[in-house]
């Protein structure tokens, strides 16, 4: 809703010769309804058009190009899409190029959300070549940043940073504050896409503060919306639902009804990432609503992708499956869209490919003079050729017989593979054939006596076999998972891959996973972390690490028990302790922890043992990684397992 009494006196000024008297009358009487208070601009448009149906080509051009602007600048894409080619050739003849461009640079930002690139590149390029020849520097460095979001669309970040990277030093020369703005915010995708997080928050910062500056409420909303995204894709998914909301709000503000699904829909994809489902579907139902408002089927199509992955998650097959025949039936929707406007594309490139043939026609005649000239020429060529060849072929000899050592050494490296993997195979059966038993023994067992005796066991009775068989379960599961990761990590010799994260953020992270499990035995975990840690080493061994051993300070601790996880720094290295209140390990079974070769099941008296590979496992991760474990216990009183590792390693070899 905008006033646009200045708009239409100017326009009723431009063209008042041009109408009838009575025609001049409606548009004053138009004029004098509305007069001092807010209106519906586009609607004024409209009639104003409506009136002047008569007036000159000229005229009419201008009016359809500023009611697509104002269709465009409320987010009604198809409508401004619908205008713009009405304004094209009117102005064309007229010979306005400055207003062309603009015209140009709306209807290349309507195909791009379209999706159609290559059309709206080729009117940005137009708006491009008009507006440097007019030296119209703003307008030139609005063009450029538009076709730098198209490059970004094809992923073609070199071109798109060398578009934006002029767009920006024009908007600054300019004190172009908006068009700033603008551009920071585009550069932002970029280094999003590229990985270089490091610059987006400060970016984002500056083009922020820049609109508020100018009372920019549409460019703090889209440079929100982009920081949502980019802490979105680095998983920061409760730092994104607030930037989330402020753009929702900032929307609400402007009147951008239909922006508000891009709102709803990256909120859903955020709370389906930290699985809250409820609140999902929630804001997931809201961007369908909008979406079959505007009747996109692009956007219809992404709502019940997420709706599907929802109702998947909640085990809610059938609406999971209705979601997914409706997001094929959009498929079968944008396909049909997409090959109309591949169509019209062929047809396009046809009439080109005949002006193409002609002028093949005319050149054909120089090329054959050209190939004579050449013909004189192949007889000596021919000759270098041949030496040529005789030069490859004895390469290809030496090559062959070069490659025939190296398969050689080759073969010997796999053989000594071969027999670490023979060994590590031994072992896995041996661990297969001991520790494995104990729990498939126990499922048989339960599972034979219940079905000998069903009719004569109570229900009493048949709830602690249940129960049996859940401890069984859990156990065989742990014993499985952690069987897999240990067999993985011997035979693997991937190298160490490290990268940035924050030790505080995993910490929550591990804490929401292990939450059910902790309410079930209404036990307590506490984080004690003095801030954020960034570690620079391998995020899957550390994550792998710190799961095992909370996982074992829930197993091994009764019922309304305390854990506790501290991190801190100590120099240049990392300690992280776990702490629980279980039943404790007595000092002389310290050394059977971390060995294969000890029996298990001959440690402590809990019912809730493995096969001991889990803390196996983390010894010879924390080691490849340069680090250390130790522990601390008393019987009936806890353990404590200490961490230490330094904050940064180097690629090494597994």
């Amino acid at each position: 809703m905008r006033k646009l009494i200045p708009l239409l006196l100017l326009v009723v000024h431009h063209f008042a010769s041009a109408q009838t008297k009575d025609e001049r009358v409606k548009i004053d009487s138009i004029l004098s309804v509305y007069t001092g208070r807010s209106v519906d601009g586009k609607g004024l448009l409209q009639e104003a058009i409506t009136l002047s149906q008569q007036s000159d080509d000229y005229l009419l051009g201008q009016l359809y190009f500023k009611l697509a602007e104002e269709h465009l600048a409320t987010g009604a894409y198809d409508s401004a899409g619908k205008y713009y080619p009405l304004s094209l050739t009117p102005l064309e003849i007229a010979g306005d190029s400055t207003l062309l461009g603009e015209a140009y640079i709306g209807m290349g930002y309507v195909l791009y959300l379209k999706g159609d690139y290559t059309q709206s590149l080729n009117y940005n390029l137009k708006a491009e070549k008009i507006f440097r020849a007019a030296k119209a520097n703003k307008l030139l460095g609005r063009a450029l940043k538009r076709m730098a979001g198209v490059f970004i669309a094809m992923k073609d970040y070199g071109t798109s940073e060398k578009y934006l990277s002029e767009a920006l030093t024009i908007a600054e020369e300019e004190f172009d504050t908006i068009n700033i703005v603008r551009t920071l915010n585009t550069l932002s995708v970029i280094y999003d896409e590229t990985g270089d997080f490091k610059k987006v928050d400060p970016i984002l910062k500056r083009a922020i503060a820049l609109a508020e500056a100018i009372h920019c409420i549409r460019c703090m909303a889209i440079s929100y919306s982009q920081w949502g995204i980019s802490l979105h894709f680095r998983g920061q998914y409760k730092e994104a639902i607030g930037k989330y909301r402020k753009e929702y709000e900032l929307n609400k503000l402007e009147g951008l009804t239909f922006d508000q699904y891009f709102v709803y829909q990256n909120i859903a994809e955020a709370y389906f990432e930290l699985q809250n489902l409820t609140l999902a579907l929630a804001y997931s139902d809201s961007a369908m609503f909008l979406a079959k408002t505007e009747d996109a089927p692009q956007f219809i199509h992404d709502s019940y992708k997420i709706q599907y992955k929802i109702y998947k998650a909640k085990n809610d097959l059938g609406k999971a499956l209705t979601a997914l025949e409706m997001k094929g039936q959009y498929v079968d929707t944008l396909f049909s869209q997409e090959k109309a406007r591949m169509q019209e594309d062929m047809k396009v490139a046809y009439e080109t490919e005949k002006k193409e043939q002609l002028i093949t026609l005319l050149e054909k005649e120089n090329t054959i003079k050209v190939l004579e000239a050449e013909q004189s020429k192949q007889l000596r060529l021919y000759l270098i050729v041949v030496v040529v060849l005789l030069v490859l072929a004895a390469g290809v000899l030496f090559s062959r017989y070069r490659l025939k050592q190296r398969t050689a050494k080759l073969l010997d490296a796999k053989n000594i593979d071969l027999q670490n993997l023979n060994q590590v195979k031994d072992r896995l059966f041996a661990i297969i054939s001991h520790d494995l038993k104990s729990p498939l023994s126990s499922f048989h067992t339960v599972t034979s006596t219940l079905n000998q005796y069903y009719g004569q066991i109570s229900q009493a009775d048949i709830k602690k076999y249940l129960e049996k068989l859940e401890v069984a379960s859990k156990s065989l599961e742990d014993q499985m998972k952690n069987l897999l990761e240990w067999s993985l990590h011997q035979i693997s010799e991937r190298k160490l891959s490290p990268e940035v994260f924050d030790l505080k953020e995993m910490a929550e992270t591990l804490k929401n996973f292990f939450q059910l499990s902790l309410e079930v035995k209404r036990q307590n975990m506490y984080l004690e972390i003095e801030g954020p840690i960034p570690l620079e080493t391998d995020r899957e061994y550390v994550q792998t690490i710190l799961r095992n051993l909370i996982s074992n300070a829930i197993k091994f601790t009764p019922p309304e028990g305390t854990i506790w996880f501290r991190a801190k720094t100590a120099g240049a290295e990392i300690v992280i302790e776990i702490e629980d209140t279980g039943i404790g390990i007595a000092s002389e079974d310290f050394s059977k922890l971390f060995t294969l070769e000890a029996d298990k099941k001959s440690i402590g008296n809990s019912p809730e043992k493995g096969t001991g590979l889990g803390l196996v496992l983390v010894k010879e991760m924390i080691e490849k990684m340069g680090g250390t474990i130790s522990l601390a216990s008393e019987l009936n009183k806890g353990t404590t397992f200490t961490l230490k590792m330094t904050g940064k390693q180097q690629k090494q070899a597994a």
